[in-house]
């Protein structure tokens, strides 16, 4: 059994993926650029950063990468408070197995802080995942290890001797790279076969897998 259980959160945990979507979208739109959703959902896992330069580039719109965080973020967090935010299938007893396997549940994401908390609260599972890695924590995200990295080093364990659970290709990269003993993939936006190719494992059909596996 792993030391600890080390859970992406968004399109792994939280079906919260279309939400940034709509997020995206409504703040880029306040900047005169509108792009297909397939655009935005390319972009799941990569960054904003890199994603907001080139649209400006693109487009020929001038701007602050950090102001367009702020904005964007700013909307994603009011869009969180509009509805409870689904949870992806097998999410609970993903957890609940964790737990009674001894592999203490840990969220590692590339989110802000309050934005996450926010998340985990309107899914009704902010009590169950308490021990969170998010983009405060960090200079680097993924797909630099640090996020995993620092995860194991709080929770006092070799990267050797956990599993991550993730759904993008940035997201298995960095969980590689730190070493991560076990690094399983549940495609969601992104198919198996990238995720395999990033170095992922193995694949699961959902977290229902991944918690009979516990």
């Amino acid at each position: 059994m792993p030391a600890a259980c080390l859970l992406d959160l968004d399109g792994t945990l939280l079906d919260t993926e279309p939400i940034h979507v709509r997020a995206h979208a409504a703040f880029l739109a306040t900047v005169g650029i509108r792009v297909p959703d397939a655009v935005l959902y390319g972009n799941i896992g990569k960054g904003d950063a890199a994603f907001y330069r080139r649209l400006m580039a693109e487009h020929g719109v001038a701007g602050e990468v950090e102001a367009w965080f702020a904005g964007k973020t700013a909307e994603m967090r009011r869009l969180l408070t509009t509805a409870p935010v689904p949870h992806r299938p097998g999410a609970w007893a993903l957890i609940d197995a964790a737990h009674a396997a001894g592999a203490t549940p840990m969220v590692v994401t590339s989110s802000d802080r309050d934005t996450v908390a926010l998340a985990l609260r309107s899914a009704g599972l902010a009590e169950r995942l308490t021990l969170r890695v998010t983009a405060d924590d960090v200079v680097h995200r993924k797909p630099d290890p640090e996020p995993y990295r620092l995860a194991c080093a709080r929770l006092g364990v070799p990267p050797g001797a956990c599993w991550a659970v993730e759904d993008s290709e940035a997201g298995v990269a960095s969980a590689r790279a730190a070493g991560v003993g076990q690094v399983i993939a549940v495609p969601d936006h992104v198919p198996a076969p990238a995720l395999l190719a990033a170095g992922a494992h193995r694949c699961a059909p959902d977290l229902h897998a991944v918690a009979a596996w516990l």
